[in-house]
């Protein structure tokens, strides 16, 4: 059937391409919120550690003087605190301790560290 002189329409060609950008812009804007799901994710996942290790210092800022490493893990985080003693006083009744934790993920990749110092004394109190 041969075509009419004034018809208008679209070629095959041009079909093709629209849809071929369509799939372009569709695939990017795809990625783009794959990515932010997964940043979402990994910052849930280190407000959790700072929550958490900010938690750790409380605790052990509590206890009295151990100088021994305490480990453990919660949920899918991994955890470590340290304590070391950096000065006393003269007859050895108090210490300068410096408290750190640390957090991990399943992974054992760092996640988050913090530290403090507190003045215990050798007794507890």
């Amino acid at each position: 059937m041969p075509a009419e002189v004034g018809e208008s329409g679209f070629t095959l060609v041009e079909v093709l391409v629209a849809l071929v950008a369509s799939a372009l812009i569709l695939a990017i804007v795809l990625e783009g919120a794959s990515m932010a799901r997964l940043r979402e994710r990994k910052a849930e996942h280190e407000r959790a550690a700072v929550f958490l290790a900010r938690s750790l210092i409380v605790e052990r800022s509590a206890r009295p003087l151990d100088i021994q490493p305490v480990t453990g893990s919660t949920g899918p985080l991994h955890w470590r605190v340290t304590e070391r003693m950096i000065a006393r006083d003269g007859r050895g009744f108090y210490g300068l301790m410096a408290i750190r934790a640390e957090i991990f993920d399943d992974k054992d990749r760092p996640i988050f560290a913090v530290g403090t110092r507190r003045l215990k004394s050798r007794d507890g109190r």
